[in-house]
């Protein structure tokens, strides 16, 4: 009774507010009910703050940016990787694009003139030495089909046969990478897949050019024997409407030395890098240019912005190790000098 008696006269002594603060607890709102994300009767997050960031990412994930289809890398095929089994110590020929029946003959005209001066132990071809055109999906003109040059693939093979003959008759080897052009050839076959595996359709078949003449599969990336220089077409490679092919492909091969076709351009990209003694390392990538009759390219339109020219490499060795240095020759107006000579396509057509 003591006890209660106090405590009954303490709280009158006490003020009202502060009674209220002291003994009344604050009225709190009852949280709303929160809907489960799932049902809770199965097993999963129940609540969005107890779901992992990655699912919260993917949950509200903006939509994926849309590269156009021109600008997207192609499918590439598998990449098979072949090596030139001998050192090329007298040089190397290179060359690319030339889409007979409608290639340029003062421009071939003068690369076989320096073929024949120079004697190198090998060619490269990179591809698209034929044109297919009949098997193109662009659309077939009527002057082409009835023209000069001839429009079926028999036609196509005969009118590269001389060229062909001629520049394997100096060197020690030929190689043939097939381009985009002449894949129209495998899909041909793929429409018709009874055909798959005929001898009689194979490219030593189908071309009978000569033995040295060496064909390899499409998609093949050629290295040249120890050297760290590397040949392909570049279709696979390089995406369309790419403003410079060599500086993309500088980027996309590194510590080698390409050689690529295809874009009908010429030009050089180099990249120097350093070695553990910070002695210079030069990479580079060099676009080979084209050697066709651009008029006869309706689908680039009247002036395309193309180059005709080739490629000259000169190997050495120091210290045992392999060692080139490329030389990119432009062809203008059918004419080029190389060490003081000129070399005019027209005096040889």
């Amino acid at each position: 009774m003591l006890r209660s008696k106090s405590a009954t006269v303490a709280s009158q002594a006490l003020p009202p507010a502060v009674i209220e603060q002291k003994w009344d607890a604050p009225t709190i709102p009852p949280a709303p009910p929160v809907a489960p994300d799932h049902d809770e009767t199965t097993e999963g997050w129940q609540r969005p703050a107890e779901m992992p960031s990655a699912a919260i990412e993917a949950e509200h994930a903006e939509e994926p940016l849309k590269i156009p289809a021109n600008l997207r890398p192609k499918d590439r095929p598998p990449e098979s990787q072949n090596t030139v089994p001998f050192w090329p110590a007298r040089g190397m020929f290179v060359d690319s694009d030339n889409h007979f029946p409608v290639a340029d003959p003062v421009v071939h005209a003068a690369k076989l003139a320096f073929v024949r001066d120079m004697k190198p132990d090998l060619w490269i071809n990179l591809g698209d030495l034929l044109d297919f055109w009949l098997a193109s999906r662009f659309p077939k003109e009527a002057q082409r089909m009835f023209g000069q040059y001839g429009a079926r693939l028999q036609e196509e093979i005969d009118a590269a046969r001389s060229y062909v003959e001629a520049v394997c008759s100096v060197v020690k080897q030929g190689h043939f990478i097939p381009g985009n052009h002449e894949k129209r050839h495998e899909k041909l076959i793929d429409a018709n897949p009874s055909l798959y595996g005929l001898r009689a359709l194979g490219w030593k078949q189908i071309l009978q050019y000569p033995d040295k003449f060496i064909v390899h599969p499409y998609g093949t990336r050629l290295r040249i024997n120890k050297a760290p220089l590397y040949c392909v077409h570049g279709d696979t490679l390089v995406p369309d409407r790419v403003v410079s092919p060599s500086q993309y492909v500088l980027q996309q091969r590194v510590n080698q030395t390409t050689l690529f076709g295809h874009t009908h351009k010429a030009s050089t990209a180099y990249r120097t890098g350093y070695d553990e003694n910070r002695e210079p390392i030069v990479h580079a990538a060099i676009n080979t240019g084209h050697g066709s009759l651009v008029g006869e390219q309706t689908y680039a339109g009247p002036e395309p912005n193309w180059q005709h020219a080739f490629c000259y490499v000169e190997f050495f060795e120091i210290e045992g190790k392999g060692r080139f240095t490329t030389h990119l020759i432009h062809i203008i107006d059918g004419r080029f000098s190389w060490n003081g000579t000129l070399y005019d396509g027209r005096k040889w057509q």
